[in-house]
């Protein structure tokens, strides 16, 4: 069965319209980051991330997994 993990981070020291733009240097970090893990053999198949709308201080980051068992394997290497 599908599961989705999620996580809230913090953004500091950045515009939060920079941060979630891939052609800024800090968007494009974190464009990296999340395309090279759904780009791993035991990744996530997706990622979703986006900021808060009531505090868009937090970026949220959503992965869907096809199992549990995938999310571990995951996890461990």
């Amino acid at each position: 069965m599908p599961v989705t993990e999620f996580s809230a981070t913090g953004i500091r020291d950045y515009n939060v319209a920079t941060i979630i733009d891939p052609a800024t240097p800090a968007g494009a970090v974190l464009y990296r980051s999340y395309t090279g893990v759904t780009s791993h053999p035991q990744g996530p198949m997706r990622a979703y991330y986006g900021v808060g709308h009531d505090d868009p201080s937090i970026l949220w980051a959503f992965f869907d997994f096809e199992s549990v068992q995938h999310h571990t394997d995951f996890a461990r290497e």
